[in-house]
């Protein structure tokens, strides 16, 4: 079973029956049971369900419902930790919050709750950021808080609150990533945390681009910031590329990273089209992640 497969089981499962989705959490324990299923995998195809669940609600609007009973049975189960649910998207927490039983409700809203005071904080100390610049004071306010979990929504929402500065997509770009690189060097944000902001960020392009038309090239050129620095670069794009399995989103990543064929130069310009100096904007098409 290869990862790509793996990551279509669950979302295989959405729109059947309850004894479809038994069958389906019987079938993951027996494939972890014979080391056939590595639990990383199992991780990544509940992201990518967590980036596409409203366009796969279009067809199945029981999604939200039966992806956390998924996850809960996978959690229950021991074949993730529960830690997952705080990286869970809002919306589908709270769509699938509203029909789920009373004591996953319960730990759910628990979950919503922290989330959304997380963001709250987390809003208030970046805009102090830009006033600022000052990394230190951030990354004292990070270790105060105390909310690991939810430190992938801090990246997401440093690497938005870049794209709408005032003092130029370059400079805005440049502090960002420093920040970054130094709440990673500090400890206090980690790899994984690096990639799930990205991957959420690359999800919530077509919404950002309703007020914002330039998200997307913005984005593209936030990653091309990322590779050439080292934040850890090439292995965090590599990471993206492997959540997002969505082709165009794929091909943008590796423009970015390596440029592509018959490109002339080195660095972020060596990956642009045809070696023009213009950057390949990250797609986000309905379905990717």
């Amino acid at each position: 079973v290869t990862g790509v497969q793996t990551c279509a089981l669950p979302i295989s499962a959405v729109d059947r029956d309850e004894a479809a989705q038994r069958a389906l959490v019987e079938l993951l324990m027996g494939l972890r049971r014979e080391s056939v299923l590595d639990d990383s995998v199992l991780v990544r195809s509940f992201e990518k369900i967590f980036c596409t669940w409203e366009d796969v609600a279009i067809d199945a609007p029981h999604a939200p419902q039966t992806i956390i009973g998924l996850l809960n049975s996978c959690i229950t189960g021991g074949f993730v930790d529960q830690s997952l649910l705080t990286k869970l998207p809002e919306n589908l927490l709270n769509a699938g919050r509203s029909k789920a039983g009373p004591e996953l409700s319960e730990m759910l809203g628990a979950v919503a709750i922290s989330l959304q005071n997380f963001k709250k904080q987390a809003t208030r100390a970046l805009e102090e950021f830009w006033m600022s610049l000052n990394a230190k004071e951030v990354q004292t306010f990070l270790q105060e808080l105390n909310m690991q979990a939810y430190h992938h929504e801090f990246v997401k929402k440093a690497i938005i609150s870049s794209f709408s500065q005032r003092n130029g997509g370059l400079e805005a770009r440049e502090a960002t990533v420093s920040l970054l690189e130094q709440l990673t060097s500090a400890g206090v944000l980690s790899k994984d945390d690096i990639q799930w902001g990205l991957t959420r960020l690359l999800s919530a392009l077509d919404d950002l681009a309703l007020d914002n038309p330039h998200c997307a090239e913005q984005a593209t050129e936030f990653y091309e910031a990322l590779v050439a620095g080292e934040l850890p670069g090439g292995p965090v794009v590599d990471g993206i590329a492997e959540r997002t399995l969505d082709a165009n989103v794929v091909d943008a990543l590796a423009h970015a990273r390596d440029g592509p064929v018959g490109a002339v130069g080195d660095g972020p310009g060596a990956g642009n089209a045809a070696g023009t100096g213009a950057p390949v904007p990250l797609a986000a098409p309905r379905g990717a992640a």
